[in-house]
């Protein structure tokens, strides 16, 4: 057993979150910072690209939402049932902005790539309602961002391209007739 993983207990939580967001950290130390550290230590596990699968299902097993959804953002978690029940168990708990990251774009990975078109049609379908409930009062980046992203993403259905080629800003129609064209290019032969 090594002095690092013998001292573990003893350490800070600024080492604690260094070796979280460690990617050449021993499987045994990110299990035991799973289990045991402070709830930003495991946001920082959870978001390391090189996170053992034991780790990961000890955080899905946890309370924390964030940390499932950034198993999600890092495609850690590919299940597509499991990244439904993630967007379900958090999608009226986490802000808006945090839903794009976690589920659609992350704004330093790109495209969040495993999630599946039913929970991304689900996200539109609530910024859709938010936009007409709050009378336009959402900052813009997010009232064009989202839908953008929305549009870019792998995954994005036939429904949801059609719907956003109608969109009302010219930047999020053109992108949804963008993915109309993406989708007919991966439909044909």
């Amino acid at each position: 057993m090594s002095r690092l993983i013998i001292n573990l207990p003893r350490m800070s939580r600024v080492e604690w979150n260094n070796l979280a967001k460690n990617r050449f950290v021993d499987d045994e130390i990110q299990v035991w910072l799973a289990k045991h550290a402070h709830i930003q230590a495991r946001y920082y596990l959870a978001a390391n690209e090189s996170l053992c699968r034991e780790a990961v299902d000890v955080i899905m097993s946890g309370k924390s939402n964030v940390a499932k959804a950034h198993l999600v953002e890092g495609s850690l978690l590919r299940d597509p049932d499991a990244i439904r029940s993630v967007y379900e168990s958090c999608k009226t708990r986490i802000s808006h902005w945090r839903i794009n990251s976690f589920f659609v774009r992350s704004w330093d990975k790109g495209p969040v790539r495993h999630t599946p078109f039913d929970v991304l049609e689900d996200i539109y379908s609530a910024y859709v309602d938010r936009m007409a409930n709050t009378n336009k009062g959402m900052y813009g980046y997010y009232s064009t961002a989202l839908p953008i992203n929305i549009a870019k993403h792998p995954n994005c259905s036939l429904k949801l391209a059609i719907q956003l080629s109608q969109h009302d800003v010219v930047a999020v129609a053109a992108a949804g007739r963008d993915a109309l064209v993406t989708i007919s290019r991966r439909e044909d032969p």
